[in-house]
């Protein structure tokens, strides 16, 4: 549903979810690594994942902002995937954030190439407003 190579290590960002998965089905998995080793995979578990992230949308006339959310000890991860067209051309940006318990935020960057579906698990993923 949303995958990417990062643009400076060229390791693969991936949000994936089990075939079949709907609001109570299947489970939601972000995965970070190389193709022979996963380096990070949230949650462990792969039972009823959707609790355990957050969706956020931010929609107007020619711009989407859409992101998920999780946390993993004190440290925040936000999947992004930016839309723009504000200046006459389509302009993505996609990646993920990453806030260190100290505050500090990291922007690690997708590569040109970006598989972008993350908009299709929203409806069975909590928003930020329901926190």
């Amino acid at each position: 549903m949303f995958a990417c190579k990062m643009a400076k290590n060229h390791k693969m960002l991936s949000v994936c979810a089990s075939s079949g998965f709907h609001g109570v089905d299947g489970y939601v998995q972000y995965r970070y690594g190389t193709l022979g080793k996963i380096e990070m995979q949230y949650p462990q578990e792969q039972v009823f994942t959707q609790d355990t992230f957050r969706m956020s949308r931010y929609t107007r006339s020619l711009v989407a902002l859409v992101d998920l959310r999780f946390k993993v000890k004190d440290v925040g991860y936000s999947v992004y995937d930016d839309y723009n067209a504000e200046s006459g051309q389509d302009e993505y940006d996609s990646g993920i954030r990453v806030t260190l318990p100290d505050g500090r935020e990291v922007d690690i960057k997708c590569g040109p190439e970006v598989e972008r579906n993350l908009y299709t698990i929203e409806e069975f993923i909590p928003t930020v407003e329901d926190e």
